[in-house]
């Protein structure tokens, strides 16, 4: 149970948009065959690109700091938060 409670603290530190998308892209995958799979995980990275927490992350690893993420899942690179 503690290695379960530290490796779920540290991916609340993840971005939750990117987290959703990992979620969405293990299920899938559960329902589709293996080059079906690839694709649908290849489509949700690409849908990914497009939010801001896609460029928050590096970003603030470069400036030593902790990420401020878009809680909106629905948000994309280039809009005020």
């Amino acid at each position: 149970m503690p290695l379960a409670q530290t490796m779920a603290r540290a991916m609340l530190e993840n971005s939750p948009q990117a987290m959703a998308l990992s979620k969405q892209a293990v299920w899938g995958a559960m329902e589709r065959g293996y080059t079906e799979a690839l694709q649908y995980a290849w489509a949700l990275l690409r849908l990914h690109w497009a939010h801001p927490d896609f460029l928050e992350g590096p970003r603030a690893f470069a400036e030593k700091r902790k990420p401020r993420w878009n809680p909106d899942p629905n948000a994309r690179s280039g809009e005020a938060k």
